[in-house]
């Protein structure tokens, strides 16, 4: 489960920036 995780970890990230903008 250790990889499902890493992969998980940015992909979880990147859906954030696409959804939320870039606030500081």
């Amino acid at each position: 489960m250790a990889p499902v995780i890493h992969i998980d970890v940015p992909w979880l990230l990147q859906r954030h920036e696409e959804v939320l903008p870039d606030q500081p």
